[in-house]
């Protein structure tokens, strides 16, 4: 009896131990945003030419992420993140993430409804939901989802003159949430970091799917009522814009 006990005992070891050693490893998974125009790199205070305009400038930049996801896993990566270009808030590095091949990565650009409700006070300074990134509206007690803000010129200069206008690019909605889905192998292997690239173009921002924004005429948006129609299209093809490089 003895033996036999002792048998089962090292059987149970010996299943026990492979099991353990079957267990999945893990890696990481490192994604950069950044802006581009035709995929050449584009600053933040950078002039260049754009597509509608002879001068454009990107003077901030922010938007925020839900529901991060490699496809085929069980579970997100994270449930909201912040992209802020203004404090080089560009990168973001997921541990433990378990190794195998997955078909893609996806997002919401913006918020859910439920994030979108949520009260900033009730985060510690530096969450993505706390006030401190300066993305919520205390008027509309709602976030703006993404904030572009810049200045354009139509005659090549942006000079201070009165052919300069401000661009101001806030849309913010419970409805606006757009999702992203990029189809891509992708590998991660344990005890190495793979790394995505993911580009914004600056001129399909505002010419995409959602219809041309005529930056001239079309440069502001709060979501209100009178300029809803804008901050649609504006997060509609700013969704369409970003690529996976």
């Amino acid at each position: 009896m003895k033996l036999a006990k002792l048998a089962l005992l090292t059987l149970t070891s010996l299943v026990l131990f492979i099991g353990c050693d079957d267990d999945p490893g893990e890696g990481q998974l490192r994604v950069n945003f950044e802006m581009t125009q035709d995929g050449t790199p584009i600053n933040l205070n950078e002039d260049y030419t754009g597509d509608q305009i002879t001068a454009m400038r990107v003077e901030k930049l922010k938007y925020y992420l839900s529901d991060i996801k490699l496809l085929g896993a069980n579970e997100a990566l994270k449930s909201v993140e912040v992209v802020d270009f203004e404090t080089g808030r560009t990168s973001f590095t997921f541990n433990d993430v378990q190794e195998g091949t997955y078909s893609g990565f996806s997002y919401r650009l913006g918020l859910s409804a439920e994030q979108n409700g949520s009260d900033p006070l009730d985060y510690e300074t530096g969450h993505p939901l706390s006030a401190s990134w300066g993305l919520y509206w205390s008027w509309a007690t709602k976030y703006r989802f993404i904030l572009m803000e810049g200045r354009g010129a139509e005659d090549g200069a942006l000079d201070g003159q009165g052919d300069d206008f401000i661009i101001s690019m806030h849309p913010g909605a419970d409805e606006f949430g757009q999702a992203v889905s990029f189809s891509r192998s992708i590998e991660i292997v344990e005890g190495e970091i793979r790394t995505l690239t993911i580009q914004i173009d600056v001129d399909d921002m505002f010419d995409g799917p959602g219809g041309l924004v005529d930056l001239p005429t079309e440069n502001q948006t709060h979501t209100t009522p009178s300029d809803r129609d804008i901050a649609l299209k504006f997060i509609q093809n700013f969704a369409a814009a970003m690529t996976l490089k």
